[in-house]
């Protein structure tokens, strides 16, 4: 199954987001840590720590990517307490890089109330 829309984690690092969107998770899983674990490596400046991979469906936010599917790896710990059935509300630039992620109070949350 192909995603629609690939995102990459990075932080903040004082940067606006450009693009408010809510996901509902469909999934989430320990990401691919490569072969021997070598994608792993705190001396590769693309490695995340404890990285989780999000699946789910864009509902809210830029009327071009409402149910396209997404899929996110970020830190665990940016996840949170975050599983199937859940919001996510996404902080994105650049159309491919997540800068913050916030779980929705409810499907009534809107993307706008994310503060990035």
């Amino acid at each position: 199954m192909s995603t629609d829309l690939d995102l990459r984690w990075e932080w903040p690092a004082e940067r606006q987001a450009q693009i408010k969107l809510m996901m509902t998770v469909e999934k989430t899983k320990a990401a691919d840590q490569g072969l021997f674990g070598i994608k792993k490596s705190p001396s590769l400046a693309g490695s995340l720590p404890d990285p989780v991979e999000v699946t789910g469906v864009i509902t809210k936010g830029d009327a071009t990517l409402i149910n396209k599917s997404v899929r996110l790896v970020l830190p665990k710990m940016e996840l949170g307490e975050t599983g199937a059935g859940d919001n996510l509300l996404l902080g994105v630039i650049n159309n491919n890089i997540c800068i913050c992620i916030k779980k929705a109070e409810s499907a009534a949350t809107e993307p706008g109330e994310l503060d990035c």
